[in-house]
C-alpha cells in the first residue's frame, strides 16, 4: 500500500540470486510485474539449482520500499522423457539467445525466436539434429570449448549452466518435438511423401514464387516438415549434396528475391524432423 499510488498502480521488482543474500538490490531487477499484480512467473530456470528472491514494491514516483524479505527454493530435477518446447526450451532461448539471434540480420542467419526458426537453422542447417544431440551444433556451441568459433552466448559469462545444457540435450535426444503430444521421431528412417516443386513463377521483376504440395510423414507433424530449396542458374546445376540456399518449414510456397532478367532453376526436397530427406530431383526454371 502507498499514501499516493493506488494498489492497482504499484509495480513489483523481482530480484534474483543463486545464493542467499546475493541479490543486487541497487541494480536492475530480474523482472518487473505488471501494475497491481501480486504474482510473477519466472521461466527458464536450471533444474536442481537453488534460486533466492527478494521482491520490492515501487510507486509511481519510483520510490522502492526497503524490505529484504527473501525466499529461496531449489528447483526439482528434470523428469525423464519429453521436454515441452514452449514452456522450457523457448524461454531458455528468450533469456539467453534472442537478444542477438532474432530478426533477419541474426548472426549466421540463425534465429532462435520461434520453433520453426530453430528447426530451419543457420547457413549450416545442422543446429538441431533430432534424436542426436552429439551431431547438433547448438549443443556444441553452448558447451565449453566448442570446436567451431566461440562459446555462446557471445557476451557470456554467464553461460548456460550444466543443468540447462542437459535440459536442451534431453529435448533434442527425445526428438526435438514442437509439443510433447507429437510422437517421437527417434528411430524413424522413412522420408516424407513428397511430389516436389509444382510451380515457379515471376510475381514481379525481382521475385520468383516457388510452390509445392505439402509433404506428409508418418511421424513428423506437417508444421515441422522442412523444405530445402536448391538453386542454380542453369538446369541440373543444383548441388543437392550441399546445404541448400534456403530452408523453410511448415509452408507450401516461398518467395525468392532475384535480379531482373535472371534465370533460376529450383529443386525442392522435403526433410522430416529425423533428418530423412526425399530423393526427388524434379526441377523447374523461370526467368
Amino acid at each position: 500500500t502507498d499514501d499516493r499510488t493506488r494498489p492497482s498502480d504499484l509495480l513489483y521488482d523481482v530480484f534474483e540470486s543463486t545464493t542467499p543474500g546475493g541479490q543486487d538490490l541497487g541494480g536492475f531487477p530480474r523482472a518487473t510485474s505488471r501494475s497491481g499484480d501480486a504474482c510473477f512467473v519466472v521461466t527458464a530456470l536450471s533444474p536442481e539449482q537453488q534460486f533466492c528472491w527478494v521482491v520490492r514494491a515501487r510507486d509511481e514516483s519510483g520510490n522502492h520500499d526497503a524490505n529484504t524479505v527473501e525466499r529461496c527454493v531449489t528447483m526439482p530435477s528434470l523428469a525423464p522423457g519429453c521436454v515441452e518446447y514452449s514452456t522450457t526450451i523457448q524461454p531458455l532461448f528468450d533469456r539467453n539467445c534472442v537478444r542477438c539471434h532474432a530478426r533477419l540480420d541474426a548472426p549466421q542467419w540463425l534465429r532462435l525466436d520461434s520453433y520453426h526458426d530453430v528447426l530451419i537453422g543457420s547457413a549450416r542447417r545442422n543446429e538441431v539434429q533430432a534424436c542426436d544431440p552429439g551431431s547438433s551444433l547448438l549443443i556444441e556451441k553452448v558447451s565449453p570449448d566448442p570446436s567451431v568459433g566461440e562459446r555462446m552466448p557471445r557476451d557470456g559469462p554467464p553461460y548456460l549452466t550444466d543443468q540447462q545444457i542437459a535440459m536442451l540435450r534431453q529435448w533434442i535426444e527425445e526428438g526435438a518435438q514442437r509439443t510433447c503430444s507429437e510422437a517421437s521421431v527417434c528411430g524413424d528412417t522413412m522420408p516424407p511423401a513428397f511430389t516436389g516443386l509444382q510451380s515457379l513463377t515471376a510475381t514481379n521483376e525481382t521475385t520468383l514464387r516457388a510452390c509445392w504440395t505439402q509433404a506428409t510423414d508418418d511421424r513428423t507433424d506437417p508444421l515441422s516438415i522442412r523444405y530445402d530449396l536448391y538453386e542454380a542458374t542453369r538446369m541440373g546445376g543444383q548441388r543437392l549434396g550441399q546445404p541448400p540456399q534456403t530452408t523453410v518449414a511448415g509452408t507450401d510456397c516461398h518467395d525468392i528475391r532475384v535480379g531482373p532478367d535472371t534465370n533460376l532453376c529450383i529443386v525442392v526436397q522435403a526433410r522430416d524432423l529425423a533428418g530423412n530427406r526425399t530423393p526427388n530431383t524434379e526441377e523447374l526454371c523461370a526467368t
